[in-house]
């Protein structure tokens, strides 16, 4: 073999062996390539799927705090239309001693007193109801007595004052204020 054949034959070889290690490298580059498009398609269908995921927490947790500040201003509303009509039947039935039908509901409470306690009842009632119950003619007229504290209905005692019947007005609504409270809130919607 001549020299120009052996250099020939060398430059071949080379030639080959650059090119299978272009090729083998070709090839690592092209699978790195391709992990690393694969990483992040998978990294960006992770984090896709993660914001998606997220955005719904967040937006669940504000429909959350939308409700409960709704229900809060809905029962602050209850709360404020209850105590507006709570005052309301208040002054209502605290100013019944200015209706005309007050003398018919001062002899109801004579009488479920004298019920109660017994014909000889000692009744407590405010100054301008004295006359009213006396005229009556159900009770003692010695037995009808002022009580500056009273300024309408009657508190009723035994005749050895042991039982006492307290029929004022603002007794009574205190004892009915429950009821009436849960009747609002049954109704208020």
């Amino acid at each position: 073999m001549s020299l120009e054949s052996i250099l020939n034959e060398i430059d071949r070889s080379r030639e080959d062996e650059i090119q299978k290690i272009n090729q083998y490298y070709e090839e690592q580059i092209k699978n790195v390539r391709e992990a690393c498009n694969k990483k992040i398609k998978e990294l960006q269908e992770y984090y896709a799927l993660k914001q998606k995921d997220d955005s719904k927490l967040i937006i669940k947790q504000y429909e959350d705090q939308i409700k409960i500040q709704i229900k809060q201003i809905i029962d602050n509303k209850k709360k404020e239309i209850i105590n507006s009509a709570l005052d309301k039947a208040k002054s209502y039935i605290t100013s019944l001693n200015k209706s005309s039908r007050y003398p018919e509901l001062l002899e109801i409470m004579v009488d479920t007193s004298i019920k109660k306690l017994g014909k000889d009842i000692i009744v407590e009632c405010s100054e301008s109801d004295m006359e009213k119950i006396k005229a009556m003619n159900k009770v003692n007229p010695k037995n009808v007595e002022a009580n500056s504290g009273i300024k309408s209905g009657i508190i009723a005692y035994s005749p050895d004052r042991l039982k006492m019947l307290d029929l004022t007005l603002n007794t009574i609504f205190k004892e009915i204020s429950d009821d009436i409270l849960a009747y609002f809130y049954e109704n208020v919607k």
